[in-house]
């Protein structure tokens, strides 16, 4: 691909109203400062961030005034519900972590595994595609507020970056050793035979939680910087993410009574040994199923509440 070929294509990257005024521009200018030889690698990085922030321009706008917005109210209360369902979803992980290769064993059954199996499989692909439509809610609105939300919007979104950064290592180091730890155990010291290793799980739980916690702070201060500058597609990604919050919730409370049917021997540590009566580890399923769902309330309302239109304060920035 020759160099002007080349050139073309990244600026295609940028929307069509921008390329229609800027395009022959930049061209010119790349041309001055760069020759007919390639573009410097911290060029081509700028050409894309830049490219990004104009494509996020058509989904989010500047909040008028500086004033943290209120348009995005609802957005902030579904980032807040998938935080939960988040937390409730690593629950269900660790209570199903087993599940994936125990279904596939003959249970003598009617029916098998099946129910419990289409809502794991649920519970796995919903989580993904909700995961994706969060990303497309948050990541435009944090590409606006760090470009264009002014100083006070960018330093709460760094003071809260940092918060979140901290956290997740403080994670990351206690999950480490908690591994290295959990390899000198044997299977039932790790199943509740060791007080001292199942209270460093709880702890590793919380701090876990608190950075997930400190990510979507970040992600509303970024929400709080900006307001919808195209309601229709922000409304249509809202209301997708609450559904998938909802399917979430709904197919994990079907895996688990799925599998207390079909098979009551994989929650006997649950259960009782031989499924006749709840064992002090009941908190452990209720927990994740009680925070999905409030995560999917909470999603719900937050959807019911995203504005249809833009708000009229709004400032779109000057491309360029």
């Amino acid at each position: 691909m020759s160099t002007s070929r080349t050139r073309r294509a990244l600026l295609s990257l940028y929307p069509s109203r921008w390329r229609r005024r800027y395009e022959d521009e930049v061209l010119g200018h790349l041309d001055d400062e760069c020759g007919e030889g390639r573009l410097p690698a911290r060029i081509v990085v700028d050409v894309v961030a830049n490219a990004a922030v104009e494509r996020s321009l058509g989904a989010y706008a500047v909040a008028g005034g500086g004033a943290p917005s209120d348009a995005t109210r609802g957005l902030r209360l579904i980032l807040w519900g998938w935080c939960c369902c988040v937390v409730g979803g690593v629950g269900f992980a660790k209570l199903a972590e087993h599940f994936a290769t125990a279904r596939y064993l003959p249970l003598g059954v009617p029916g098998g595994l099946r129910v419990a199996s289409t809502s794991y499989d649920a519970v796995q692909w919903v989580a993904l595609l909700g995961g994706v439509l969060v990303a497309l809610l948050v990541v435009p609105a944090a590409l606006v507020a760090l470009a264009y939300g002014g100083p006070a919007a960018r330093r709460r979104l760094i003071v809260a970056a940092a918060l979140a950064v901290v956290l997740t290592a403080v994670s990351a180091a206690w999950l480490a050793w908690l591994v290295a730890w959990a390899h000198q155990l044997t299977f039932a010291q790790r199943n509740g035979g060791d007080a001292r290793y199942g209270l460093s799980v709880v702890g590793l739980a919380l701090v876990s939680a608190a950075a997930l916690a400190s990510w979507t702070r970040v992600a509303t201060a970024a929400l709080r910087a900006v307001t919808p500058a195209d309601g229709s597609r922000i409304s249509l990604a809202a209301r997708a993410a609450a559904l998938c919050a909802v399917i979430l919730a709904a197919a994990a409370a079907f895996w688990l009574a799925a599998v207390s049917i079909d098979a009551p021997g994989f929650l006997g540590p649950v259960f009782g040994a031989h499924a006749a009566g709840l064992s002090a580890q009941w908190p452990y399923v209720l927990a994740p199923e009680v925070l999905l769902a409030v995560g999917a309330a909470l999603a719900v309302v937050g959807a019911r509440a995203v504005r249809p239109c833009a708000d009229r304060a709004a400032v779109v920035p000057a491309a360029g």
